[in-house]
């Protein structure tokens, strides 16, 4: 019986032993994109994962999880996406400057032998996100430190509006030595996508424009309108002197007409006095012997005639 007893406490003790009990540690993560306001199409900006509030005195030593993005807005993710120092490695800290290793398609025992570097996954098998991330720390860090930055471009051709957890860190993780462990954490990100600037500067030209052409439109208009107004102005004077001048002419003609009417009436009642003084006196000569001369012919014979006719009218 004793014996029984001993051997079920070793194995007690051998069990406990091999099993590692992990604390609970509380905190959370943040996610800090570079851009302020709306992307365009074809923009890159950086998303800065943090540490924040980690309750643990012992420091982290290592943090994993999932990264989603909208493959609708965003261009896929690769190794060098990670942003690096000018070595290609990156430098948390003095004392953890990290390789980075692409495993996507490393096997399990390639994976294992990797202690410390941060390791990036296009196509986990586990499905829970589009690419697992694992850092793996050369030295405790503090609870609020700046992790890993990563590079994002938006797509040509995106459509402008909100996308609402366009990017999430999703089921993150940090261990702090080698017994205490946090909760999975996430947090997402919303994208505005907003016109070009090539557009924006084209609308604020074409309003420019419109102004302006409003404006010159205007003043054209209105100079315009005040040269009609001269016009009509000037038109009206001319028409006015114009008719001053017809009149005028008018008034001349009549003058003259009346004038010619005076001569002619004059004329004519100088030719009449002329004629009744005319009529009224003698012959000229030479009109008298023309006329008398035939006549006194003509009696002479009619009157031999005559005689001549009783004559033998007798017989």
């Amino acid at each position: 019986m004793k014996k029984r007893q001993v051997v079920f406490y070793v194995v007690l003790m051998l069990m406990l032993l091999c099993t590692s009990v992990y604390a609970t540690i509380s905190g959370s993560i943040n996610i800090t994109p570079s851009n302020s306001g709306a992307l365009h199409a074809g923009d890159e900006f950086t998303v800065t994962l943090s540490l924040k509030d980690f309750d643990t005195t012992s420091g982290i030593t290592a943090v994993e999880g999932y990264v989603n993005i909208n493959e609708d807005v965003l261009e896929d993710l690769t190794v060098n996406s990670i942003v690096t120092n000018s070595d290609g490695k990156v430098e948390i800290d003095e004392n953890n400057i990290l390789d980075i290793y692409d495993v996507t398609n490393l096997s399990t025992e390639e994976m294992n032998e990797i202690d410390t570097g941060i390791t990036f996954n296009d196509s986990p098998e586990s499905g829970r996100g589009d690419y697992r991330i694992v850092i793996n720390l050369a030295s405790a860090v503090t609870p609020d430190t700046d992790i890993l930055t990563i590079t994002f471009k938006v797509k040509p051709g995106v459509s402008t509006g909100t996308y609402e957890d366009a990017i999430t860190y999703s089921l993150f993780q940090v261990f702090s030595g080698v017994s205490d462990k946090s909760e999975k954490v996430s947090e997402s990100l919303d994208l505005v996508i907003g016109v070009p600037a090539e557009e924006d500067n084209n609308n604020s030209n074409n309003t420019n424009n419109v102004i302006d052409n409003n404006t010159d439109n205007e003043v054209d208009n209105n100079v315009s309108d005040e040269n009609e107004t001269n016009n009509v102005v000037d038109n009206n004077s001319n028409e006015i002197n114009n008719n001053e001048v017809n009149n005028t002419e008018t008034d001349n003609n009549n003058d003259n007409n009346a004038n010619r009417n005076n001569v002619s009436n004059s004329g004519n009642n100088q030719n009449n006095r002329v004629d009744n003084t005319t009529a009224s006196g003698s012959l000229p000569n030479a009109g008298y012997k023309i006329v008398i001369l035939p006549i006194i012919a003509l009696i002479i014979a009619g009157f031999i005639f005559y005689k001549k006719y009783e004559k033998y009218s007798k017989f």
